[in-house]
């Protein structure tokens, strides 16, 4: 059996998404509160605290180079952070409806899911320039909320 190795306490509502860095040294959750807690992973000690949104965040996910954070939210957007700084990067207009989930790739290609019955697919690669998050893809013709997805390497 398993044993817990920590509690990491830092959310005023219920946490609806856990991000794991590839490196392994962070991990993102994301609540109910409108807030993403980034925590020190072998210590459990909090990072840093993201409010920049207007509704509670459904995913996350670390971009695969640096300390780079992506969060969903019902707000409609997915924004990027820098998270050592806490520094707002970039936002994604993402989608018409609530965000449910992403995936991403191993060289920064983003994939978002969504309550619009759309994934659209954005490129947040390295180097980044005026056009960060360009979006590439979209996949429409769903019949209801995408709340998967998953792209390949």
């Amino acid at each position: 059996a398993g044993r817990i190795g920590a509690e990491l306490r830092g959310h005023r509502f219920r946490v609806t998404c856990v991000g794991r860095h590839p490196g392994g040294t962070w991990l993102a959750l994301g609540s109910h509160d409108k807030t993403v807690t980034v925590w020190h992973a072998s210590t459990a000690s909090l990072r840093t605290r993201l409010s920049a949104f207007e509704g509670p965040v459904l995913c996350v996910g670390f971009l695969p180079f640096g300390p780079f954070l992506c969060a969903g939210s019902v707000d409609r957007s997915v924004k990027v952070f820098h998270i050592l700084t806490g520094e707002l990067l970039f936002s994604l207009a993402a989608h018409s409806l609530a965000v449910r989930c992403m995936s991403i790739t191993s060289d920064g290609v983003v994939a978002t899911a969504s309550d619009d019955r759309e994934i659209r697919v954005w490129d947040c690669r390295l180097p980044w320039s005026s056009d960060m998050g360009t979006l590439i893809a979209e996949c429409r013709g769903h019949e209801g909320g995408v709340t998967c997805c998953r792209l390949g390497a």
